[in-house]
C-alpha cells in the first residue's frame, strides 16, 4: 500500500501543482490583457492631448487671424469714410462757390457775345452804321436775368 500510497499522493501534489499553475497562468495572462488595455488607454489618452494642443492652437490662430481682419477692415472703412467725406466737401465747397459767384456765367456769356460779334463782324458787309453788339444789348447782371436773356425773354 504505500507504492499505490505514494503514487497517489504524488499524483495529488502534481494535481495541486498543476492546479496552481494553471490559476497563475490565467492570472498572468488577465495582467498581460489588462496591460495591453492599459496601454491602448494610454495611447487614446495621449493622442487626445496631442488633439486638444492642436485644436487649441487652431482656435488661438482662428482668433489671431480674425483679430488681424478685423483691424484691417476697420483701416479700409476708416479711409473709405475719409475719402468720401473729403469728396462730399469738396462738392459742397464747389456749389457753395458756384453759387455765391453769378459772375463766372455773366463771364461765359461775354466770352460767347464777343465770339458771336467777331464772327459777326467778320461777315457782315453792312458793317458801318451799325452798332456792336455790346453796345445794344446791356450786360445781365444777375444768372436769373442771363437765363432770360438766353431763353429769348425780355
Amino acid at each position: 500500500m504505500s507504492a499505490s500510497w505514494s503514487s497517489w499522493r504524488t499524483e495529488l501534489l502534481f494535481k495541486a501543482l498543476d492546479d496552481r499553475s494553471a490559476r497563475i497562468k490565467a492570472e498572468l495572462d488577465e495582467a498581460l490583457k489588462l496591460r495591453k488595455e492599459a496601454e491602448g488607454v494610454s495611447r487614446i489618452s495621449r493622442r487626445q492631448g496631442e488633439a486638444e494642443k492642436t485644436a487649441e492652437s487652431i482656435i488661438l490662430n482662428a482668433r489671431v487671424e480674425a483679430d488681424r481682419m478685423a483691424a484691417e477692415a476697420q483701416v479700409k472703412l476708416e479711409e473709405f469714410i475719409a475719402r468720401r467725406t473729403k469728396m462730399a466737401e469738396t462738392k459742397i465747397r464747389f456749389r457753395q462757390r458756384r453759387r455765391r459767384s453769378p459772375t463766372s456765367a455773366a463771364a461765359a456769356a461775354d466770352v460767347a457775345i464777343a465770339a458771336a460779334e467777331a464772327i459777326l463782324v467778320k461777315n457782315d458787309p453792312w458793317r458801318r452804321g451799325r452798332k456792336r453788339l455790346s453796345q445794344r444789348h446791356r450786360r445781365p447782371q444777375s444768372q436769373d436775368e442771363l437765363i432770360s436773356v438766353a431763353a429769348g425773354r425780355p
